[in-house]
């Protein structure tokens, strides 16, 4: 009887180990990001450049909208834009980061539309996230 505690308390042992150390490496994956931009009767729209904005650059975003984003991609033929954040170069030591996606039309103080969204992304994760275009 004694065999058998023991054997099943190293069984639970084992898995709890190796249940633990799986969530720890899904923090440390690449995280995924796609950007569905749609037209306001919610057709996708190709070739439309989506831009990325840590959250240093939306700060300075937000001042001035001629400020050249973090990063940009295009929408392919769905209007998906996919954008891929390693987990050493965007994540570093923390799990997460804020990040805002958007779609502009113009800059300077008038003549100017943007849409965008801003997203806590977590290391590991996939999101999506869609950018309707209300006034297309």
């Amino acid at each position: 009887m004694n065999l058998r505690k023991n054997v099943f308390y190293l069984l639970t042992l084992t898995i709890l180990m190796f249940t633990s150390c799986s969530n720890d490496d899904d923090d440390k994956g690449d995280a995924q990001v796609l950007v569905t931009v749609v037209s306001s009767d919610n057709k996708p729209l190709s070739n439309e450049i989506v831009q990325m904005f840590d959250e240093k650059t939306y700060e300075e975003f937000k001042k001035d909208n001629r400020i050249t984003p973090t990063a940009y991609v295009l929408t392919n033929s769905k209007g998906v834009a996919t954008f891929i954040f390693t987990h050493d170069e965007w994540f570093g030591s923390s799990k997460d980061r804020f990040f805002t996606f958007a779609v502009q039309y113009g800059s300077g103080t008038e003549n100017y539309e943007i849409w965008s969204s801003g997203r806590t992304i977590r290391s590991g994760s996939v999101t999506q996230i869609e950018l309707k275009l209300e006034s297309l």
